[in-house]
């Protein structure tokens, strides 16, 4: 749940992004790095999230915990995340073209039925 938070406030941003290869990014996480703290975060937001992401189980907020914490964050409190045009940033991906790095394979279906299963072509 703290990674799904994370996206919301980095702009929808691919967590680890910055690193190319997955298994360095396999790497980092069992190295115990930790994605960084997006600018728009306040401290309470921060906290909660970095709640999500203890080793211990018993320390993990469940759904009923994070959104009672959620609750009493004061809107005030929390950085306006909209951003003109001018100034957006749009977040780290991948650049690949389809049939050359990646194959579409089956349509996975779903609410929005244009959702396919892809495979990097290696």
């Amino acid at each position: 749940m703290g990674v799904l938070i994370w996206e919301a406030l980095s702009n929808s941003e691919i967590p680890y992004s910055y690193i190319a290869d997955d298994n360095q990014v396999v790497r980092a996480k069992l190295d115990n790095e930790r994605l960084n703290k997006p600018p728009i975060c306040n401290r309470q937001l921060w906290t909660l999230v970095t709640s999500c992401w203890e080793d211990e189980r018993e320390w993990l907020p469940n759904f009923e915990e994070i959104q009672e914490r959620l609750s009493v964050i004061e809107p005030s409190e929390v950085s306006d995340v909209r951003q003109p045009i001018s100034s957006y940033e749009p977040p780290t991906g991948y650049t690949f073209k389809l049939n050359v790095d990646v194959s579409r394979n089956g349509l996975l279906g779903g609410k929005f039925r244009k959702i396919y299963e892809a495979q990097w072509m290696l």
